[in-house]
């Protein structure tokens, strides 16, 4: 069994020439047999390693009042989320991210919104990555209150249940749970993971992309070894296709079994990364 830790990540307004605001929704796949070592690893580090005090948690954009922000900072920081890294590596877990254009149409006709659109398409990837395994997924307790929380997982059982338009979720083997993120590290883990993809996909590189080329690594591929789609999604892809040259410097894209070379000059971003 595989287990699938997410969370969500939004960039109001991305620098890109013309690109709406973002949300991303994804973080990690850990084997069932490695989660133990994962999450212990993660702990140590946090407390043995950087004198986290007991309770504390890391993330991407931490409150001012977390520890975190005002004690692990500069060089310091940048090394402590480089170890993040190198523990999932170790541990053998894998990155999925699916992120969207919320002023642009959703990829699911049946998401309520394109908050569950990203959800369904980051569950879509992971439901392909299991092969014949079954899985089982967590999700960030949302922030709004138990009704939100609620609304929100019950809607998650009904597309469990039915699927979406591409896939259905016959491997995945429970209703989806939620869990506060300070009770886990994986999921800690995962927020560095959508929050630097976001940011990443956004424009938004300057503390990004010091952690970008540790993160990339970890993403789930295709066949062929690629990211774009994969691992990570851009949706629409039909004005973010090419993103996938420019922030994951891939040199060509699939297309069934026929593969084509970056940029494709017949869609936006094509001569530059930041011009529409």
């Amino acid at each position: 069994m595989k287990f699938l830790f997410l969370d969500d990540s939004k960039v109001r307004k991305p620098p890109r020439d013309r690109m709406g605001s973002l949300i991303g929704v994804g973080g990690l796949i850990v084997n069932a047999d490695n989660l133990a070592a994962t999450e212990k690893s993660l702990e140590t580090l946090c407390t043995a390693d950087f004198s986290f005090p007991e309770g504390e948690v890391f993330k991407w954009s931490p409150a001012k009042t977390d520890w975190y922000r005002n004690n692990i900072v500069g060089v310091q920081r940048k090394d402590f989320i480089e170890r993040v890294f190198e523990i999932l590596a170790m541990n053998d877990a894998k990155a999925v991210v699916a992120i969207c254009d919320e002023t642009k149409g959703k990829a699911n006709t049946s998401s309520s919104s394109h908050e569950m659109d990203v959800l369904l398409l980051s569950l879509e990837r992971f439901h392909t990555s299991l092969g014949d395994e079954t899985g089982f997924v967590f999700v960030a307790k949302p922030s709004g209150g138990t009704k939100d929380e609620n609304k929100f997982l019950a809607e998650c059982i009904e597309h469990k249940s039915v699927g979406t338009d591409f896939v259905k979720f016959t491997k995945i083997a429970h209703n989806i749970v939620s869990v506060p993120t300070a009770h886990s590290r994986v999921l800690q883990a995962a927020d560095l993971i959508i929050s630097i993809s976001t940011a990443m996909a956004s424009g938004n590189t300057t503390y990004a992309g010091d952690h970008f080329s540790k993160l990339k690594p970890l993403f789930l591929t295709d066949r062929r070894g690629l990211i774009g789609g994969t691992g990570f999604k851009l949706h629409p892809s039909y004005s973010y296709k090419n993103l996938y040259h420019w922030v994951l410097e891939e040199e060509f894209w699939a297309d069934g079994s026929s593969g084509f070379p970056f940029p494709d000059a017949s869609r936006p971003y094509s001569a530059d990364g930041d011009k529409f």
